[in-house]
């Protein structure tokens, strides 16, 4: 009975240490693709000065 509950735990951490570990691997993946989106935004718009500028 203690092997079980013990294997129990352990599975339970193993599912807490996994859904933590993919909550920030996608909030990281969300926050890079923002920079990204915001970078080729300025990028976008500095083009459009520069082309309405000349």
């Amino acid at each position: 009975m203690k092997n079980i509950s013990f294997f129990f735990s352990l599975k339970i951490c193993f599912f807490f240490f996994f859904f933590f570990f993919f909550f920030f691997f996608f909030f990281f993946f969300f926050f890079l693709l923002q920079i990204s989106v915001a970078y080729l935004n300025i990028l976008i718009l500095i083009e459009l000065i520069f082309f309405f500028f000349n």
